[in-house]
């Protein structure tokens, strides 16, 4: 093939001073009879090596089996070939073109190689990477869960007081409520819904600061005075309401008799007078909304304030 193109001589000299792309020419019987400095440097293989050492270091697969180019007039073949070897320690990966005419195979290589060690590197380098950009996104990720469940504290919470807010309430007296209207529920509860009474005055009196440190104190207390199960909230300024589950409206009211209580007789160090709260309570009817409820409790309370203040009304 190369004699009917140039001369070999010329093609020789050429390829061992001048070219960078590994060369090898190979004969029917699978030998080797010609390979380039290129070829030589790449494989790291001795100044003058013996081509058939080469040939049993170098396994090609030169069946030409549905190759990739053919011109049928010119009687050349094309195909792709790729092989590996280990030399000095280092494997090196060999691709490139094989060309036939029915004489010879002239392989025209591209060649990367690794030893052992770059390839433990690499894969370090690539382990290294990788933990990087896992331990960046589980940091991102705790971050962002970190910040959105604050935002949903935020949304949920009552910022002063660390009471569940008005909006959290509703969603638990809801679902409190549907599990009390449930088919053959023997579930039953009710609420207690209380203001400061004369609040105003401590803000008025004593100052904001003072009336915050009431609040945040009120809300320890009645924490402490009512049961793990019940829930309470600060429901808008002064005023409070707690889910209570019990039997029947005296237990209830017996519930809102001991807060009322423990309010009154609570120590306030920064206030003169004893801090007293008016209180309204009612069960849930299983045919009403909770804005129903709440609008009955809220009654009952102010009814309390009509009749005098610091006691326990019902509807």
């Amino acid at each position: 093939m190369i004699d009917n193109i140039i001369p070999r001589k010329i093609f020789e000299l050429y390829h061992n001073q001048f070219s960078d792309m590994p060369l090898m020419v190979v004969d029917l019987d699978g030998i080797i009879t010609y390979c380039n400095k290129a070829l030589i440097r790449r494989l790291r293989l001795p100044e003058s090596p013996k081509m058939k050492e080469m040939s049993s270091l170098i396994q090609l697969d030169l069946s030409m089996t549905d190759p990739l180019f053919e011109d049928i007039d010119r009687h050349i073949t094309v195909n792709l070939i790729s092989t590996s070897i280990v030399s000095n320690g280092e494997q090196i990966h060999i691709r490139g073109h094989v060309f036939y005419d029915g004489n010879q195979y002239v392989i025209i290589f591209n060649t990367y190689k690794q030893d052992y060690e770059q390839i433990l590197e690499q894969v370090n380098q690539l382990n290294a990477q990788m933990s990087s950009i896992t331990r960046d996104s589980v940091k991102q990720y705790k971050l962002k869960s970190r910040q959105a469940e604050k935002n949903l504290d935020l949304a949920l919470h009552d910022q002063l007081t660390k009471l569940a807010n008005r909006r959290l309430f509703i969603q638990i007296l809801s679902k409190a409520m549907a599990a009390v209207s449930e088919k053959d529920s023997k579930l039953s509860a009710g609420i207690i819904l209380f203001d400061i009474d004369n609040f105003k005055d401590v803000n008025d009196n004593y100052g904001h600061d003072s009336g915050d440190k009431v609040l945040v104190k009120l809300s320890r207390t009645v924490e402490n005075t009512i049961r793990k199960h019940d829930t309470l909230s600060r429901y808008g300024g002064e005023e409070f309401i707690i889910l209570v589950y019990c039997d029947a409206l005296d237990e209830l009211a017996k519930m809102a008799e001991k807060i009322r209580h423990t309010v009154e007789t609570t120590e306030f160090p920064f206030l003169k007078s004893p801090l007293t709260a008016s209180f309204g309570i009612t069960m849930i009817d299983k045919d009403e909304t909770p804005g129903q409820l709440i609008k009955r409790a809220d009654e009952a309370m102010y009814t309390a304030k009509r009749k005098g203040k610091n006691q326990v009304s019902s509807l």
